[in-house]
């Protein structure tokens, strides 16, 4: 028994003497580390602080002309819209544009918008534009008149008008008119309306190079017109003039039905149209007219409130004429037998009064 004890306590004593032995050097290293990451952390911020010091940028052009239109293309009646980014502190950015229009100036201005963004916008490029590719130049001044410059190239396009290809006139109350594709338009306008009836008019955008005409009023005559559309942009115009299909609907005019008939012209087409049209019919079937009762060009037509009022004819006058006669006969017989009566009353009296005596001796 005492040995066992023995043993027992010098396995102990060997235990806690091996962990006593591991955990000085491992105590030891650890208090040697702390003081020296607290040493080092001073070092780290003064670092970091000379990294945060403000640097003076220099004037430059961050990021060229953006906004421009599709591949820098523009068409006539087209404004250009543009914008830089700079740094630094510029006064004036302008443009050197009349190279692209002799109607633009000089030079056009930037408006500074704040951050550094600066925006141009064009007069509108007149008929007068220069066709082709061109540089214009970007320029940025500060207050000590320091400048920089960029560039960017910009290409010119006349905007012309469509020309219709063919156009078909159905018995349906439709039509259907097709046109040539015009490269530099995005979409196209197209209005139409009884000829001379602007209250008719209506319009439709469509990206399509045709369209059909639907609800038409039979035996009329329609104008149509079409613009192609770029941007704020507006190309001319080219004109179709056609005549629908069926008899003119009839009109109520002072109480008689008759055929309104628009202005009879020859349908013709407007500027920019082929000469090799293909119409599908082009004699329209003729159509009834009744003939309106024909009144004197020199008098004026009545109003309707006029028309309400009867009419004096010949035996009106007549009858008028009679009356006066009659009148006037009866005033001079009742004249007469009158005074006829007054002659016998006033001989009657003087045989009824007794003569009279005479004072003569």
């Amino acid at each position: 028994m005492f040995e066992k004890k023995i043993d027992l306590f010098i396995k102990r004593f060997v235990i806690y003497g091996l962990i006593v032995i591991l955990g000085l050097p491992l105590s030891l290293f650890v208090a040697s580390i702390k003081p020296a990451q607290a040493s080092q952390k001073p070092k780290t911020v003064a670092v970091q602080k000379t990294v945060e010091k403000p640097v003076v940028a220099k004037m430059s052009f961050l990021r060229g002309p953006t906004g421009l239109f599709r591949g820098n293309t523009y068409v006539t009646g087209q404004s250009i819209s543009m914008q830089v980014t700079l740094s630094g502190e510029p006064s004036l950015v302008w443009a050197e544009a009349s190279v692209l229009d002799p109607n633009f100036p000089a030079k056009i201005y930037f408006q500074n918008e704040g951050q550094g963004i600066w925006n141009l916008k064009t007069p509108k490029l007149s008929n007068d534009l220069n066709v082709g590719s061109f540089t214009i130049k970007i320029f940025a001044q500060d207050a000590n008149l320091k400048t920089i410059q960029a560039q960017t190239k910009i290409t010119l396009r006349q905007f012309r008008a469509v020309t219709v290809s063919s156009y078909k006139v159905n018995g349906d109350g439709t039509a259907n008119i097709t046109w040539n594709s015009l490269p530099w338009a995005d979409v196209y306008l197209v209005n139409w309306q009884i000829q001379g009836d602007n209250a008719s008019n209506k319009f439709e955008k469509t990206k399509l190079q045709t369209i059909t005409l639907k609800n038409l009023v039979p035996g009329t005559f329609y104008e149509v017109s079409i613009q192609p559309l770029r941007g704020d942009a507006v190309g001319p115009v080219t004109k179709v003039i056609f005549k629908t299909l069926g008899e003119t609907p009839a009109k109520l005019v002072a109480g008689e039905s008759v055929l309104v008939e628009p202005v009879k012209i020859t349908p013709t087409i407007g500027s920019g149209v082929s000469t090799t049209k293909k119409v599908a019919q082009t004699t329209p079937p003729a159509v009834s007219q009744a003939t309106p009762k024909e009144t004197p060009s020199a008098s004026p037509s009545p109003s309707p409130q006029e028309s309400a009022k009867p009419s004096t004819g010949g035996w009106s006058k007549i009858l008028i004429a009679l009356s006066i006669l009659i009148i006037a006969a009866g005033a001079a017989i009742g004249g007469y037998y009158g005074y006829e009566w007054l002659m016998l009353r006033s001989k009657d009296k003087e045989d009824q009064e007794p003569p009279k005596s005479s004072n003569r001796w």
